[in-house]
């Protein structure tokens, strides 16, 4: 039993089979090669088959050390998170925080929360990738993504924070004439802007009451990303359809129209996603909080 509580032999065991071999993984873990073979014969001896065929270029696993392996590296990773979690439960938040965000949310929202993230806790330093494209988290090289609009299925935990309203804007030369009295339909023969990065970008649906209407726009400029799309739509190419918090001060400055402001356009949310997994450093939570805050001054809802 003593050695089946020692899990010594099945970390010195997965060191071998992810380096291929005794002397790479001795180097790995900076302890002697003896060590390492002695540590694997116990566990061979404890389970009572043979784990790895050694051959003269490489150490292969055998069917039961692949099974083995399989186990071993997941209930390892479980228990180290326990011990970095239990570790960091009274620590001060320090490391790097990773994330990313849609470039205008970010510049608006993030850049904001990270200055008074990094003011607050100086052990910490901040790495923030401005951009519309969706990563993949079980990489495991961010904390954080924060994503709009509307999420797919997953296996990342996602906590929504917020809303915004999509509206359908133009510079005012573009819409002239419709002003207050516009109607969905009446986008159908305007230029339009579409932004690639929106899973539909010329497909809208207006509601307004219990009245709905789909307009299919056909674009004369298409872009991938939400501030490509606001500089056409300032520059008069046409119609776009970009998030409140992007054009409001455009709005009220009136170098952008509202299109149909009776009608309303699909909400979209404003997500944290977090990788695969239970544990999260301190300075994710410590973020997230100043992250709210910073929300709630700019988005206000």
């Amino acid at each position: 039993m003593t050695d089946r509580l020692n899990l010594n032999p099945l970390r010195f065991f997965v060191e071998v089979v992810e380096q291929g071999g005794f002397t790479s993984a001795a180097a790995s873990l900076k302890v002697a090669k003896t060590l390492v073979s002695r540590q694997v014969a116990r566990l061979e001896a404890t389970i009572g088959t043979t784990l790895l065929i050694r051959t003269t270029r490489r150490v292969e696993p055998t069917e039961a050390g692949r099974r083995l392996y399989a186990r071993a590296k997941s209930l390892l990773g479980e228990l180290d998170e326990v011990y970095e979690a239990a570790a960091e439960t009274s620590a001060e938040p320090r490391g790097t925080l990773t994330l990313t965000a849609p470039h205008d949310y970010g510049t608006a929202v993030v850049v904001p929360a990270l200055s008074a993230f990094l003011k607050r806790y100086p052990d910490c330093a901040a790495r923030l990738r401005s951009d519309d494209q969706v990563f993949d988290l079980s990489r495991g090289e961010l904390d954080l993504s924060i994503r709009l609009g509307w999420l797919e299925d997953s296996p990342n935990t996602a906590q929504r924070i917020g809303r915004f309203q999509q509206i359908a804007v133009c510079h005012p030369s573009v819409g002239k004439g419709l002003g207050e009295v516009g109607q969905p339909d009446d986008l159908a023969r305007l230029p339009f802007i579409a932004n690639m990065a929106l899973p539909q970008p010329s497909r809208w649906t207006f509601t307004q009451g219990g009245q709905e209407t789909t307009v299919t726009l056909t674009p004369v400029l298409s872009v991938d990303t939400t501030q490509a799309a606001l500089r056409a739509a300032l520059s008069g190419a046409g119609v776009c359809v970009l998030p409140d918090f992007v054009v409001a001060g455009h709005v009220a400055a009136k170098r952008l129209i509202h299109l149909a402001p009776s009608w309303v356009l699909p909400e979209g949310g404003v997500y944290l996603v977090y990788p695969p997994g239970r544990y999260r450093p301190s300075r994710v939570p410590a973020f997230v909080t100043l992250l709210l805050e910073q929300h709630r001054a700019i988005m206000g809802r």
